[in-house]
């Protein structure tokens, strides 16, 4: 999956189960929220004051990492 900034976050766990790590790794509501039909990962960066490119990456490397070499 290529993740982009619009992608909504229910999107991605749906499609990606793998990412849930990173959101509670980082301490984010996501996972269960009713939002997250709605939020995108560019919505979750600027309520949580994180940096978007810092998460994308850590959530494309929970992805990589379950597709193997």
């Amino acid at each position: 999956m290529k993740l982009r900034k619009k992608t909504t976050v229910e999107e991605l766990m749906k499609q990606c189960p793998e990412v849930i790590a990173v959101f509670i790794q980082r301490k984010l509501g996501c996972v269960g929220c009713p939002t997250e039909a709605f939020h995108t990962l560019e919505d979750v960066a600027h309520v949580n004051g994180l940096e978007l490119n810092s998460l994308l990456a850590d959530l494309e490397q929970a992805i990589r990492s379950k597709e193997g070499p």
